[in-house]
């Protein structure tokens, strides 16, 4: 179960919403079509379905290499997505610490309060999910309760929970499970799923062996660490 504390929740939180929400860089559009492939093409990725968008896309690109969209909208796919996502956290509540090396080695306590710091190199649509050891999925962003900023998010760091707030782990031991996926065209599909806890474990397992992996404007990672019980040494 993800608790989380609140310090100084207010006056940070609608500064921090002010410079997430003001893009400095160019924005990066979605072109739009008339074209019936394109708008097959692109529905495809909105709803999730990358294998068979990419097959699409690849097909349409072969049958017209001069549409101005598709062109775009391969391009706008093809250019890189770095994500950097690390776990801040103040150990035994005195030393603040942090791990981008998030593995099951990595275990943290009830009295290890913890954020997530996240960096991406361009906008794109952020959806973050964890599972903690009772099996219980929390959509983490986009959600309110956890950030002020929606997506897409833009170029740039982002901290979760948002201003002083901090996540401190339960007392039930085993491991907790972060799923990201970071796209440049909104997914539609996988919010949806967040209804069925059960279907978007499926669809986010499925996406780790998926095509996805060969496009380089989309991330997915898998991250897990370990919930313990008790106090670890300050080092």
């Amino acid at each position: 179960m993800l608790l989380f504390i609140i310090f100084i929740p207010i006056l940070a939180g609608v500064v921090y919403y002010v410079f997430s929400h003001y893009n400095f860089s160019k924005e990066e559009k979605i072109p739009t079509s008339a074209s019936i492939t394109y708008n097959q093409v692109k529905e495809k990725f909105i709803q999730g379905y990358y294998d068979e968008g990419l097959t699409l896309l690849q097909k349409a690109l072969k049958e017209s290499p001069d549409d101005t969209a598709l062109k775009k909208l391969n391009s706008i796919l093809s250019k890189e997505l770095r994500i950097s996502l690390k776990i801040s956290y103040y150990l035994n509540g005195k030393t603040l610490k942090e791990s981008q090396d998030i593995t099951t080695s990595l275990s943290l306590s009830p009295k290890d309060p913890y954020y997530l710091d996240i960096i991406a190199s361009r906008k794109c649509y952020l959806y973050l999910f964890q599972i903690d050891p009772k099996n219980k999925l929390y959509v983490i962003f986009p959600n309110h309760q956890f950030s002020l900023s929606k997506n897409p998010i833009p170029p740039g760091r982002m901290r979760i929970p948002d201003g002083f707030r901090w996540f401190r782990p339960d007392r039930t031991q085993g491991i907790e499970t972060i799923y990201l996926l970071a796209t440049p065209i909104e997914n539609k599909r996988i919010i949806e799923l967040a209804k069925d806890p059960d279907s978007l474990k499926e669809y986010l397992e499925q996406l780790q062996t998926s095509k996805i992996n060969k496009i380089k404007g989309i991330v997915i990672k898998k991250l897990c660490f370990s919930h313990v019980n008790k106090e670890k040494e300050v080092l």
